[in-house]
Protein backbone atom coordinates (compact mmCIF):
# COMPACT_ATOMS: atom_id res chain seq x y z
CA UNK A 1 0.00 0.00 0.00
CA UNK A 2 1.11 3.09 -1.34
CA UNK A 3 1.56 6.60 1.58
CA UNK A 4 0.26 9.55 0.78
CA UNK A 5 1.93 12.47 1.64
CA UNK A 6 0.93 15.85 2.57
CA UNK A 7 2.83 16.89 -0.76
CA UNK A 8 1.50 14.59 -2.94
CA UNK A 9 -1.98 15.72 -2.10
CA UNK A 10 -1.04 19.77 -2.12
CA UNK A 11 0.42 18.58 -5.65
CA UNK A 12 -2.50 17.15 -6.75
CA UNK A 13 -4.99 19.92 -5.50
CA UNK A 14 -3.07 22.55 -7.35
CA UNK A 15 -2.99 20.49 -10.71
CA UNK A 16 -6.49 20.31 -10.15
CA UNK A 17 -6.76 24.24 -9.99
CA UNK A 18 -5.01 25.03 -12.53
CA UNK A 19 -7.10 22.74 -14.64
CA UNK A 20 -9.87 24.16 -13.46
CA UNK A 21 -8.68 27.64 -14.58
CA UNK A 22 -7.89 26.80 -17.77
CA UNK A 23 -11.41 25.50 -17.88
CA UNK A 24 -12.43 28.26 -17.33
CA UNK A 25 -10.31 30.46 -19.57
CA UNK A 26 -11.10 28.44 -22.29
CA UNK A 27 -14.88 28.98 -22.00
CA UNK A 28 -14.71 32.81 -21.83
CA UNK A 29 -12.82 32.32 -24.83
CA UNK A 30 -15.50 30.18 -26.46
CA UNK A 31 -18.10 33.49 -25.66
CA UNK A 32 -18.98 35.26 -28.88
CA UNK A 33 -19.63 38.41 -26.86
CA UNK A 34 -18.00 39.47 -23.26
CA UNK A 35 -20.53 39.76 -20.71
CA UNK A 36 -18.34 42.67 -19.46
CA UNK A 37 -19.09 46.28 -20.92
CA UNK A 38 -16.02 48.22 -21.99
CA UNK A 39 -15.73 51.04 -19.68
CA UNK A 40 -12.48 52.94 -20.23
CA UNK A 41 -9.75 52.57 -23.22
CA UNK A 42 -7.79 49.29 -23.59
CA UNK A 43 -9.67 47.53 -20.98
CA UNK A 44 -9.61 44.41 -22.77
CA UNK A 45 -5.85 44.46 -22.23
CA UNK A 46 -6.70 44.96 -18.09
CA UNK A 47 -8.96 42.23 -18.35
CA UNK A 48 -6.16 40.14 -20.43
CA UNK A 49 -3.33 41.06 -17.83
CA UNK A 50 -5.69 40.25 -14.85
CA UNK A 51 -6.90 36.83 -15.95
CA UNK A 52 -3.36 35.93 -16.43
CA UNK A 53 -1.70 37.15 -13.66
CA UNK A 54 -3.92 34.83 -11.72
CA UNK A 55 -2.95 31.68 -13.92
CA UNK A 56 0.46 32.96 -13.48
CA UNK A 57 0.07 33.07 -9.72
CA UNK A 58 -1.84 29.51 -9.85
CA UNK A 59 1.09 27.75 -12.14
CA UNK A 60 3.99 29.49 -9.59
CA UNK A 61 2.77 27.68 -6.82
CA UNK A 62 1.90 24.62 -8.95
CA UNK A 63 5.82 24.95 -10.11
CA UNK A 64 7.16 25.60 -6.76
CA UNK A 65 5.07 23.33 -4.70
CA UNK A 66 4.44 20.76 -6.93
CA UNK A 67 6.28 17.56 -7.40
CA UNK A 68 8.34 16.97 -10.62
CA UNK A 69 5.33 16.37 -13.30
CA UNK A 70 3.74 19.81 -12.10
CA UNK A 71 7.00 21.23 -12.44
CA UNK A 72 6.83 20.28 -16.11
CA UNK A 73 3.31 21.34 -16.75
CA UNK A 74 3.39 24.38 -15.60
CA UNK A 75 6.16 25.77 -17.40
CA UNK A 76 4.39 24.23 -20.61
CA UNK A 77 1.56 25.83 -20.24
CA UNK A 78 2.87 29.21 -19.07
CA UNK A 79 4.69 29.41 -22.28
CA UNK A 80 2.45 27.96 -24.74
CA UNK A 81 -1.27 29.00 -23.33
CA UNK A 82 -1.59 32.57 -24.56
CA UNK A 83 -0.97 31.32 -27.91
CA UNK A 84 -3.30 28.68 -27.97
CA UNK A 85 -6.19 30.65 -26.26
CA UNK A 86 -5.47 33.17 -29.62
CA UNK A 87 -5.71 30.31 -31.68
CA UNK A 88 -8.97 29.02 -30.26
CA UNK A 89 -10.26 32.78 -30.94
CA UNK A 90 -10.06 32.82 -34.17
CA UNK A 91 -12.53 30.03 -34.44
CA UNK A 92 -14.89 31.68 -32.29
CA UNK A 93 -17.54 34.06 -33.92
CA UNK A 94 -16.99 37.80 -33.56
CA UNK A 95 -13.60 37.01 -31.90
CA UNK A 96 -10.45 37.13 -33.31
CA UNK A 97 -6.91 37.00 -32.97
CA UNK A 98 -4.73 39.25 -31.40
CA UNK A 99 -0.83 39.68 -30.92
CA UNK A 100 -1.55 42.42 -28.28
CA UNK A 101 -3.71 40.31 -26.14
CA UNK A 102 -0.75 37.48 -26.25
CA UNK A 103 1.36 39.99 -25.13
CA UNK A 104 -1.08 41.53 -22.20
CA UNK A 105 -1.58 37.68 -21.46
CA UNK A 106 2.17 36.83 -20.96
CA UNK A 107 2.90 40.36 -19.63
CA UNK A 108 -0.22 38.89 -16.51
CA UNK A 109 1.94 36.00 -16.29
CA UNK A 110 5.32 37.17 -15.77
CA UNK A 111 4.30 39.54 -13.82
CA UNK A 112 2.59 37.24 -11.28
CA UNK A 113 6.13 34.69 -11.21
CA UNK A 114 8.07 37.67 -10.66
CA UNK A 115 6.11 39.40 -8.07
CA UNK A 116 5.89 35.59 -6.64
CA UNK A 117 9.79 34.78 -6.90
CA UNK A 118 10.40 38.15 -4.81
CA UNK A 119 7.87 37.69 -2.42
CA UNK A 120 9.50 34.04 -1.69
CA UNK A 121 12.91 35.26 -1.64
CA UNK A 122 12.14 38.10 0.52
CA UNK A 123 10.18 35.45 2.87
CA UNK A 124 13.30 32.90 2.88
CA UNK A 125 15.65 35.46 3.76
CA UNK A 126 13.35 36.78 6.63
CA UNK A 127 13.45 33.63 8.12
CA UNK A 128 17.30 33.00 8.03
Amino acid sequence: MKIITLKMRASFLLFVSVLIYLVLIFIGSSLSTLPIPQIISYQDKFEHFTEYFILGIILFLNYKLGVKINKIISVIILFSWPILDEFHQSFVPMRDVSAFDAMADYAGMIAAVLSLHFLFRQLKNDVK
